[in-house]
């Protein structure tokens, strides 16, 4: 099934009604539709193709430019020419994302919390409570978006007490801030 910008069956025809119907419905509840899969944040996130298809794919593609950022920005970045083969140019991850796939949404929110723990630390910084509660906020939201990312879990918290102490004071900060943003999202999305 081809759409009305491209012409081809390059875009996910599927995923983009179902996400456009759901964010016509978001005065409801987006839960009320049978077959919907996704967290509620990517109709909201798509609500810019109601207004020209164009802009969905062009929302989606934009975060998924916006990976690279992260992985080159901060302390320890990655490779510039690494990142941008693994990522940027890489044909799967563009044609995934062209296509309407949100799972490039999900690697920049796990992206954007290992960015903020390496923020964290980093030698000398001043902020470290500030970056870790960040990086909380943006693995919570990870979590919320789909739930995979959850695994991260252990190995956040195994250096987070490396750092701290088994039990710290910034290792319960990330939980509860965690938690708390989780049940934010959680209950703020339900309630739609």
């Amino acid at each position: 099934m081809a759409d009305e910008i491209s012409q081809s069956q390059h875009w996910r025809v599927s995923t983009v009604a179902l996400c456009l119907d759901t964010a016509q419905r978001l005065i409801s509840s987006p839960y009320e539709r049978a077959t919907f899969r996704y967290t509620p944040l990517l109709p909201l996130i798509l609500s810019p193709s109601l207004i020209h298809p164009l802009l969905g794919k062009l929302t989606l593609s934009l975060l998924s430019l916006l990976v690279p950022y992260f992985l080159l920005e901060g302390p320890n970045p990655a490779g510039f020419w690494t990142t941008h083969a693994l990522w940027t140019l890489n044909p799967f991850v563009l044609n995934i994302t062209t296509r309407g796939s949100p799972e490039a949404i999900i690697v920049l929110l796990v992206v954007i919390t290992l960015y903020y723990l390496r923020k964290a630390d980093e030698p000398g910084t001043v902020h470290r409570g500030r970056y870790e509660s960040l990086a909380a906020v943006a693995w919570a939201a990870s979590v919320s978006w789909k739930i995979y990312p959850v695994i991260y879990g252990v190995a956040i918290w195994s250096s987070l007490s490396a750092r701290h102490g088994l039990f710290g004071r910034s290792v319960w900060r990330f939980g509860l801030v965690s938690l708390a943003t989780f049940v934010l999202f959680n209950g703020a999305l339900w309630s739609m």
